[in-house]
Formats: structure tokens, sequence, C-alpha cells
């Protein structure tokens, strides 16, 4: 008659009923045996009394089920709207007390589901919209570069560079592709990660306190490198210097290629001269030195380009470093990029010859009197090889090394060359048609400035021509009368200048000690009026 589905209330009550039953019984044979009508009286006002309390403890069960009941119901729609957390109870001995210290369990674990949902959510989404927009940027450039191959008429060259491009973006998409890929097989279990014990914690004392702090061993981060297949720093830094120092550089090169070594064996940087760590970026700019210092003869930017680097444009990618390496470790006074190349006779334009003075000048069948000239006459390049000296008189050659002092400069008897600073092989190709016609009859003097460069432009003169120059007023006695309008040295400048000292040593000492150099336009031509001809 009792089931499963029997209620609480019911059972209660057919408890009740089998209890006075019982008794009622009990009290019965009871009478019957003494027929005492005491014992029956005594018997039925217990059975009323027990059938009240059994009632009355039926309704409070009942009440306090029925609140119990409420309340979960409560709790429950509370938990499922995640609206607060389930309230403990004070009496933990009781079975409503474990069922409510497991509901707020529960609710506590339902609570972190969904964070942790929440999160996935979140970190989904940043995900998508990362990769939508790291798709974007190289689908755009593709289809830009695409554009352009199919609306404008490009070289081979141009079309390579560009095709180049678009592989790049392409390596860029399947990158993004090969990690969506591989981030979707992790969440659907086709990849197990598996934990390797790659680092290791210890105690150690952080500014007086106890924390764990990482501890890698050489093992470990050898094996951490290997799986992210990487090279570790040190690995790419002996690398990098077994790789500059297979270079073999003499003058000024040595001295940067001693200063990159130092500087990648500590660890520094190597910025403006070379890109860290990149063997490729390295390989091109020693070669494109090493052919600069073989450098004899002018040779224009793009074909030099393409004799060192074979690609006409590729050497405009590494000018500022070329230019930064001569500046900072051969001469400080070079102001831009098309004067370092100069250097080396790299000209982006063709070389010319300024001329000034008396002298009959034959190219081909074409007669030039420079007499006729009001001021100075300019020389193409292309003419040297065809040029022949008719007639020049003059006592002594000059070469003048400052622009404004050529034009300013006025000598009787004096043929001028102006050098454009650093000298290139045709106007060493001029003077050595100049030295072929005079001889040593005539004296050969250079003008520059009193400094190291200027120096150094006289000494190349006489290497490179065999002509005796002498310097005309680059001595002390100019740095004396224009104190006023002298410059401190530098410190290349003072390294510099001790490997001219044998042959200028009293000026050099001067210089050195005072701590002095000047430019060549400062000083003035008053003592030349006088038609004297020492220097």
């Amino acid at each position: 008659m009792i089931g499963k589905k029997t209620s609480v209330k019911k059972m209660f009550f057919w408890l009740t009923g089998g209890m006075i039953l019982s008794m009622t019984a009990i009290i019965l044979v009871s009478f019957f045996l003494t027929k005492n009508i005491a014992v029956l009286w005594v018997g039925l006002t217990l059975t009323v009394c027990a059938a009240l309390w059994m009632l009355f403890m039926v309704q409070l069960l009942g009440m306090r089920l029925s609140n119990f009941t409420s309340e979960l119901c409560q709790i429950l729609d509370d938990m499922m709207n995640r609206s607060q957390e389930p309230e403990n109870v004070s009496d933990r001995e009781t079975i409503f007390a474990r069922i409510h210290h497991r509901l707020v369990r529960l609710y506590n674990i339902l609570q972190e589901s969904n964070r942790k949902v929440e999160a996935e959510r979140q970190e989904l989404q940043s995900l998508v919209s990362d990769i939508s927009h790291q798709v974007r940027t190289p689908v755009s450039n593709m289809k830009m570069i695409v554009d352009t191959l199919l609306t404008k008429s490009l070289e081979e060259q141009e079309q390579n560079e560009f095709l180049k491009s678009v592989r790049g973006q392409i390596n860029k998409l399947d990158f993004l592709i090969q990690a969506l890929v591989k981030t979707s097989r992790l969440e659907t279990g086709v990849i197990q990660l598996e934990k390797e014990d790659l680092i290791q914690f210890a105690k150690g004392s952080i500014e007086g306190n106890r924390k764990l702090i990482f501890v890698p061993t050489e093992e470990r981060v050898s094996k951490i490198y290997q799986e992210l297949d990487r090279t570790p720093l040190k690995e790419k830094r002996n690398q990098y210097l077994n790789c500059l120092k297979m270079y073999e550089l003499d003058s000024f090169f040595k001295d940067f290629q001693i200063a990159m070594e130092e500087k990648v064996f500590n660890y520094e940087s190597v910025s403006p001269y070379l890109k860290v760590y990149d063997q490729e970026d390295l390989k091109n700019v020693m070669k494109i030195l090493q052919e600069m210092k073989n450098q004899k003869e002018e040779i224009s930017f793009r074909k030099f380009s393409e004799k060192v680097l074979g690609d006409t444009k590729k050497l405009e990618k590494y000018k500022n470093k070329i230019y930064h390496i001569i500046k900072d470790f051969y001469d400080d006074s070079i102001e831009n990029i098309d004067d370092a190349f100069e250097l080396f006779y790299i000209r982006k334009n063709p070389a010319y010859v300024y001329l000034k003075g008396s002298a009959i000048l034959q190219i081909n069948e074409q007669i030039i009197d420079l007499n006729e000239m009001n001021h100075y006459f300019v020389l193409p390049s292309s003419c040297i090889k065809d040029l022949k000296i008719k007639r020049m008189d003059a006592r002594q050659v000059m070469t003048v090394e400052n622009l404004t002092s050529f034009h300013d400069i006025s000598l009787k008897d004096t043929f001028f060359v102006f050098t454009n600073g650093f000298h290139n092989h045709v106007i060493e190709a001029f003077l050595e048609c100049v030295y072929d016609f005079l001889g040593e009859r005539v004296s050969y003097l250079h003008f520059g400035d009193i400094d190291a460069g200027g120096f150094h432009i006289y000494e190349s003169l006489i290497k490179k021509t065999q002509i005796p120059f002498q310097t005309y007023k680059m001595n002390v006695n100019m740095l004396k009368k224009y104190k006023a309008y002298t410059k401190p040295l530098t410190d290349n400048d003072r390294k510099r200048l001790l490997s001219f000292k044998d042959r200028h040593q009293d000026v050099i000492d001067y210089m050195l000690k005072h701590n002095v150099k000047l430019e060549q336009e400062i000083i003035g031509e008053e003592d030349e009026r006088k038609n004297t001809y020492t220097h």
C-alpha cells in the first residue's frame, strides 16, 4: 500500500492509524484479561493523547517540509538566475544543513563554469577580431600590388619586386591559417599537449622577501629554444662574430670591423651601421666596403650597385649605413651621402673638372682658349681621353679644395684646378696630362683645409698622381693669423692627424697642442698679390 510515490504526510497518517489500532487492541486485551474498567479508561486516554500528539507532529513536520521546499525552490531559482549565492545555515548536523552546504558548492561550481565559458567567449571574440585584422592587411596589400601589376607598365626588375611582396603576404596568410588549424585541433582534442619539465622553481631572496623565482638550467634553456625552433642569443652572437671576422679589411675599414666585433661581443647595439644578427645585411655591407676600397676609377652610383650587389637599385638600401660608417670611422667632415661616396669615385652624376688660368686645349679637332674665358672653364670627364694641351702659361699649378676659394683666388702665372673636396680619377687624369706637358719646370701646390681631411687629400694627390705637390698656406702661420676662426679638433681628427705627422710635423704638432683646425675659405690672399710664389 505504501509505495515510492506515497507522500511523507500520508505516510505519517498511516503510521498514526497503525499506532492507534495497535494501542486499542492492547487495551482491549488487557481489559478482557483484568475485567478492570480503570485499565480501559486509562488505555483509551493514552491512545487519544498519543493520537493528538502524532497529528500535531504530522502538521508541524508538514509545515517544516513545506517551508524547506519553498526555500529550496527559491534558492534553485536564484542559482539559475545567477542572482545570489545560497546562504549557509548555522546548524551543520541536520539534513537541511547538509543540503544547503551542497547547494553552495554546486552554486560555486556553476559560477566558475560560467566564468570560464565567458572568458573563453571573450578570448574567442578577441581572437576572431585579431585574425580578421591580420588577414585583412595582407589581402589588401595583395589587391593593391596586383592592381598595380595589371594597370601599370613596369620593368622586369620592378615586377619581380612586386611579386616578392606578394609572396611575403601569402606567407603571412599561410602562417595565420596554420595557426587557426592548430588552434582548432587543440580545441577539438585532435592534438594533445604533453607536459615537458623545461622549467623549475626554487626559493630565493628578492629584496628581502622569500619568493618563488624562475631558475632555468642550461639544458632546459637549450630545450626551450629547440622546441620553439629558435637559435639561442649566445649562439646567434657567436655565429655573427665568426661571420664578421671572415672579412679582411684595412685602413679605416679595419677600425670599423674591430668596433663592430666589440659591440656584438658585449651585446651592444650596432645601429646605424648594421642590422643586428642579420648575416645577409652584414655580407652586403662588407662587400660594399671592400669594393669601395678597391674602386680606382669613376663609376656611377647605379653601375656600382649592379657591380657589387647585382641590382642597380639595391645600394639605395645601404647608402645611409655606408654614410655613417665613412663619417664616423673615416672623415667626420663629410656633410652628405653623395660626398661620402664621391670619396671613392662613386658618383650619381658625371664628374667635371673646373679650370682657371692661361692655357690652350685641344679636344679632337676643337681648340679651346682659356684666355678667352671670363672666369673659368668646365671640362667634362668624357673629354679627358681626347684632351691635348697645346699651350699653358704658368709658373705654378695649384689644386684648390674649396669652390669659394677657387672662385676668389687670383695669382699671377698660376693655373688653378678645383678638386671639389676629394679629387676623382678625372681630376687625376687631367693633372697627369698637365705634368706630362709642363714637367718639373713649374711648381705644384695644393691649397686645402688645415685639418685632417685637407692633409689626407694632399697626401692622396701625391700618391695617385706621382706629382711632387707642396702645401700652400697649410701652415702654423695661418693658424696663428686666423686664430679667431679656428675650430676645435674631434677625437677622429686627432687620430687621423697622427698618421700624417711625419711629413707635416710642425703644423700638426701645433694643431694637436692648441686643439685647432681651419677651413681654407677663411684664409685671405693679400700676400699673393705681391707676386710671390713662396708657400
